[in-house]
């Protein structure tokens, strides 16, 4: 039985609570072959993110703060040093477009927290139900738990020996009651198992004391920042707290600031550069421009691109049809332009101020693969098939493969917003 049978035979009558406006998606299987490829590529190309990135800053990651495009970010200035820093990709969520059949990244996130919207666990809690109920076992995968990679993660970096380490989850109260107030209800009480080695606390209720983030009077060894820190910026909480977080030498922060930098665009960029260049051995350039859709910072001058030497704004100006223009840091599907969807003036005109202004990159516009995907409507409360193209979002906690989400754009939406706000996309998801 197919599972667009299953589902649609579980979620009859079904009272399904989903966000407006937002969609819910089946999930993808894949056999555990699959699978252990697909997130064995992902921690090779995380892998030569982190490393490329931590060779350049050569021992101070403040160095990048201007060549990854964070010079004007408000979160820039909590960017430190601290001893965390060697922690803060350890959660990280690639953006990836399938495409002829094979995964193209065109961005890696390393400040994404929370695992997808407030339906991803009520998904996956239906998704393991109707495995169960058909004794399906593995074909309707769950994804291991989001809360326990959290805490195995919380353990590895402490190794403390016989004692285990105490975790502080700090949340945003205004974040929780503004979005994501179910996704935390869940996960708070999947957190609640391990009572006596967690603390979970609101921001607010956080104290520094010597080096340590003190939650109940007690010091943390691991403290996990389960909020976005921009929209704590941007609401105007605490502060002077966050950046007194960000500094801590003695508990380890975990998805600290420094994790900007590996987030930036500039990564993609370096990375094709060292592959065009010979920095890199044959089977890791393979790697790189199989994987990664080419990309290169923009700016005047020569480029190197698949042997041969162009200057990249000409190059740009004759190839719209086939680039992307979008930010190296923090867009969030805003300011990105498809050369496709732009007339040819406009086109140059943006590259022109894009070059003025720095802090942008073209890359190879990626054109996905469709998909026949069972969709549930929250309103007909029913399920359909679907015809559609989608970015997957696998999360990688601490080298250990977590849930993935999968975002389509909206039925109204033209293809700039894919990459759009948690609002205005189907956010779900999706198993492997």
């Amino acid at each position: 039985m197919e599972t667009s049978e299953l589902l649609r035979r579980n979620l009859r009558g079904m009272q399904y609570p989903s966000a407006e406006h937002c969609t819910v998606v089946s999930p993808l299987t894949f056999s555990a072959t699959g699978a252990t490829a697909f997130y064995g590529v992902l921690v090779r190309l995380s892998d030569l993110v982190v490393d490329t990135l931590r060779d350049l800053a050569a021992g101070d990651l403040r160095r990048l703060i201007e060549p990854a495009g964070l010079g004007e970010h408000p979160m820039a200035r909590f960017i430190s040093n601290s001893p965390s820093a060697r922690w803060s990709a350890s959660v990280m969520r690639p953006d990836i477009v399938v495409s002829a059949g094979r995964l193209k990244v065109i961005e890696f996130n390393y400040n994404s927290i929370l695992s997808g919207s407030s339906e991803a666990l009520i998904l996956a809690e239906t998704f393991g139900a109707i495995g169960q109920r058909y004794s399906l076992g593995s074909a309707v995968a769950v994804g291991t738990d989001y809360a326990r990679l959290l805490i195995d993660l919380a353990d590895d970096i402490a190794a403390v020996g016989p004692r285990a380490p105490r975790v502080a989850i700090i949340y945003s109260g205004a974040e929780r009651t503004r979005r994501f107030s179910r996704y935390f209800d869940v996960v708070f009480e999947r957190l609640g198992h391990y009572a006596d080695a967690v603390h979970i606390v609101e921001l607010g209720d956080v104290d520094i004391d010597r080096g340590w983030i003190v939650t109940g009077g007690r010091r943390a060894d691991v403290a996990i920042r389960l909020f976005n820190t921009e929209s704590a910026h941007e609401m105007g909480l605490h502060l002077g707290l966050l950046a007194e977080m960000e500094r801590v030498y003695e508990t380890v922060l975990l998805a600290s600031s420094e994790c900007l930098i590996f987030t930036s665009n500039i990564a993609l960029a370096l990375l094709h550069e060292r592959a065009e260049q010979g920095y890199v051995d044959a089977a890791t350039r393979a790697l790189i421009k199989n994987h990664i859709p080419w990309t290169a910072l923009l700016r005047d001058g020569l480029i190197g691109r698949n042997g041969r030497t162009t200057e990249l704004l000409e190059f740009a100006l004759t190839n719209r049809s086939r680039l992307v223009l979008k930010p190296l840091i923090g867009h969030s599907g805003r300011a990105i332009a498809f050369g496709v969807e732009t007339e040819a003036r406009a086109w140059q005109e943006l590259l022109e101020a894009a070059t003025l202004t720095g802090g942008f990159c073209v890359q190879e516009h990626v054109v996905g693969d469709r998909f026949d995907l069972p969709v549930f409507d929250p309103q007909r409360r029913g399920i359909q098939q679907h015809r559609a193209t989608a970015v997957f979002g696998p999360f990688l906690v601490g080298r250990r493969r977590g849930n993935m989400i999968v975002r389509l754009p909206a039925e109204q939406a033209d293809k700039a917003a894919i990459n759009w706000e948690t609002e205005t996309m189907r956010s779900v998801v999706m198993t492997a």
